[in-house]
């Protein structure tokens, strides 16, 4: 670690000595230990803060979001973690405004003109938030180092008592997937996922590389398929196969190997090294 980088970073140093023990910059090690907090200071929710207020939950996750970020970024750097994350995560919050404000039920067209597929009906924000709720939502320790991202409606079905919504799929399909037409809606989900980890190039050759053996698996099943479904002995066949590939062989090729030669890159971070591996792999 150069001096340079020590001097500029304004997180907390109290575990600089484990950083140097290690080998890891100081920011990498802070991350994983607030990632480890995150884990299990989560667990207040599941029994101690379970029948607790819907504000005193909101506080504490903002408390814990708010010393999170401050361990993590420091004085000056927090507040652009703020805005990257404001700007992120209320899309939710910024096209049900004017469901607000017209007081009436949207279409799909009119909540966005390019909306190909449909939104959920459930994810349109019925009130505005409190600051209270607005800035717990935003701040919320449980997602604000990377994730998951979830809509308004799921975090405060959670502050009231339901099960931490499920993760980033429905994020990704909600906001990418669905809108824009057909045409380039696994390149829309991607890129999004790619910028929302940050501007290091080895996240965006990890997400071309999945991109790109999504598309492969799915033009080889369009290609094979047919094929085989001309006659029930053959789609049969076809069927057992696929399962048996699925479950067991393709287990191992596509988890152990090719998922593991796409996010290498994601590891390393940049343009050189991971230029490199792809070249010698």
């Amino acid at each position: 670690m150069t001096t340079a980088y020590f001097d500029h970073y304004d997180g907390s140093k109290v575990f600089q000595f484990l950083s140097t023990r290690v080998g890891l910059p100081l920011d990498l090690v802070n991350f994983l230990i607030a990632q480890v907090a995150a884990l299990c200071l989560a667990r207040l929710f599941r029994k101690p803060l379970k029948f607790a207020s819907p504000e005193f939950r909101h506080s504490v996750c903002l408390a814990i979001g708010l010393l999170m970020g401050y361990f993590c970024f420091g004085n000056i750097n927090i507040s652009a973690a703020c805005v990257r994350r404001t700007i992120t995560m209320n899309e939710s919050l910024a096209q049900d405004v004017r469901a607000i404000r017209d007081r009436d039920n949207l279409t799909n067209k009119e909540v966005n003109a390019n909306t190909k597929g449909t939104v959920d009906s459930l994810d349109t924000v019925q009130r505005l938030p409190s600051p209270l709720e607005y800035f717990a939502y935003t701040l919320a320790f449980q997602t604000l180092m990377c994730g998951p991202v979830v809509f308004y409606n799921d975090y405060i079905n959670f502050i009231e008592g339901e099960q931490w919504p499920g993760n980033t799929n429905a994020w990704l399909r909600n906001v990418a997937y669905q809108r824009g037409g057909a045409r380039l809606r696994t390149v829309r989900v991607y890129g999004l996922s790619a910028v929302w980890h940050g501007f290091h190039p080895g996240y965006y050759m990890t997400f071309f590389a999945g991109g790109l053996f999504t598309v492969a698996a799915r033009k080889f099943r369009t290609a094979a398929r047919p094929l085989f479904v001309n006659s029930r002995p053959k789609k049969l066949f076809y069927d057992l196969l696929s399962f048996i590939t699925t479950r067991v062989a393709m287990t191992f090729i596509t988890t152990r190997v090719a998922m593991t030669y796409a996010t290498v890159p994601f590891v390393l971070l940049h343009l050189t090294p991971s230029l490199a591996f792809y070249g010698c792999m």
